[in-house]
């Protein structure tokens, strides 16, 4: 029995471990009420990024409580993410838009990427290697 636990920790020193899942905390800033909920996001790939959320890794709602909004998506294997989110003020399940598709409802994404027409994918990557927790606005 000892020399088969020898063997598996010599495999494992070897062959190196499987990485451990992580988890990614996040925290939604500057709500301007509780009305609603708040629709997160996780994508792993540029597929689908900022606007199909069908295409996110992970998706999530959060309520809403004196302007912040929080929710942890869990067992997320280590990598680069990028994470949107919108106030979803009407609870229609979608991101309101006004005319020529400017947002109505707030909206943020990771590192507070910013743009005129969505955040860049690469401009809100966060790496997560660890459980890690992450924080930002949310803009109207």
């Amino acid at each position: 029995m000892r020399r088969l636990s020898l063997l598996s920790s010599f495999a494992v020193v070897l062959f190196g471990a499987a990485p451990l899942p992580t988890a990614l905390e996040v925290k939604l800033l500057g709500l301007r009420n509780d009305r609603g909920t708040a629709r997160v996001a996780v994508f792993a790939t540029r597929d689908g990024w900022p606007q199909q959320d069908g295409k996110a890794y992970r998706r999530a709602i959060a309520t809403i409580d004196r302007g912040q909004a929080s929710v942890s998506f869990e067992g997320l294997p280590p990598g680069a993410y990028a994470v949107i989110a919108f106030h979803d003020e009407d609870g229609d399940e979608r991101l309101k838009t006004g005319l020529f598709g400017v947002p109505v409802e707030g909206w943020g994404a990771s590192n507070d990427a910013r743009a005129t027409f969505g955040p860049a994918f690469d401009d809100a990557l966060v790496t997560v290697d660890a459980s890690k927790a992450i924080s930002f606005s949310i803009r109207y």
